[in-house]
């Protein structure tokens, strides 16, 4: 999956700057961050999760926390994200199709989810999972 190529060079980056770096999945979310939090951490990265995992997650943590492709509520956290409706567009331009097919990894992030689902007709979306042969 895409997100794991871009933890493990995530990872590999900052281990070559001199960071101990850990990497988690976030299927059992507590856990994992309960046995995360007894380290000292200088930064956590999230890739996708959900918004009510987040929660769970960033009570744990007294390091910044960097979210990538996940949309957090929470007035805590400094927010940079994407303008998916412009990167759509634009692709739509580049394209020269007012009706692209979209192909993504299976996410968690329920906000990011929805604004995909209401960007594209949802005949026009494929998502791609670990059982599925491409």
């Amino acid at each position: 999956m895409i997100y794991y190529d871009l933890a493990v060079e995530l990872q590999h980056q900052l281990s070559q700057a001199g960071y101990d770096t850990i990497l988690s999945t976030t299927k059992d979310v507590e856990k994992q961050a309960d046995i995360i939090s007894k380290r000292s951490l200088d930064a956590v990265y999230i890739i996708d999760i959900s918004s009510s995992n987040s929660h769970q997650v960033t009570k744990m943590y007294y390091a910044p926390v960097i979210f990538i492709d996940c949309t957090i509520d929470d007035p805590l956290f400094c927010k940079i994200y994407p303008n998916y409706p412009i990167i759509f567009r634009e692709a739509r331009k580049l394209l020269q199709e007012e009706h692209p097919f979209l192909v993504m990894e299976d996410i968690l992030n329920e906000e990011l989810t929805q604004i995909i689902q209401f960007s594209f007709s949802p005949e026009n979306i494929f998502v791609n999972s670990p059982d599925n042969n491409l």
